[in-house]
């Protein structure tokens, strides 16, 4: 909780938009005067302090650290696609990743016991998100609700009617604009009345 609402502070702060723009390009952020190497230094020292702090309590959690287990190939694959199912630009992402790979990890284990079937779940996962779902899950989502929900025009279709009585509940005395009354309509023959 602690990583989340620092994360959550950083990236609305000054650092967090140098961050930003060091991640889009280097160069440029440098020419703008965001001084690179100091935060991208500072951003490693968060990490680490972080990454120290989580390994401290798994490892008071669990009273020993086995290197076997710890630090296998597999441990890493899980954290991977931890982040990416979720999302990494989001702060939510890989917090939604965590959940859902841990929890996948451990229905299977559960339902297919010593097999190795959660190793054949893990990898196809992972080849589904990075295939279909690069940004993540959350960025995914936003897409198809921004495709398929309500789109927002840049241009505001007005009737005549709809323009005619708000200028006309606007009143005399507006700016130039009191002279139209009602809007203009044709007769039978042509002609205006």
């Amino acid at each position: 909780m602690l990583a989340l609402l620092v994360w959550w502070m950083i990236d609305r702060s000054r650092f967090g938009m140098g961050l930003k723009v060091i991640r889009e390009d280097e160069d440029k952020a440098q020419s703008l005067g965001v001084p690179t190497f100091f935060t991208k230094l500072v951003a490693f020292v968060w990490s680490a302090f972080f990454t120290a702090l989580g390994g401290g309590l798994y490892a008071l959690w669990f009273g020993d650290l086995d290197p076997v287990f710890q630090f296998s190939i597999l441990m890493g694959a899980h954290m991977v696609l931890m982040a990416l199912l979720g999302g990494v630009r989001s702060l939510f992402g890989p917090l939604l990743g965590a959940i859902v790979v841990g929890s996948a990890i451990e229905f299977f284990k559960l339902q297919f016991g010593d097999s190795q079937f959660h190793l054949v779940a893990t990898g196809l996962l992972l080849a589904l998100v990075v295939l279909f779902m690069p940004e993540g899950v959350i960025p995914a989502g936003k897409q198809l609700l921004a495709r398929f929900g309500p789109q927002a025009s840049s241009i505001r279709e007005v009737t005549a009617r709809e323009l005619a009585d708000a200028v006309a509940s606007e009143g005399p005395g507006t700016a130039g604009r009191n002279d139209i009354k009602e809007p203009l309509s044709l007769t039978e023959n042509g002609s205006r009345s």
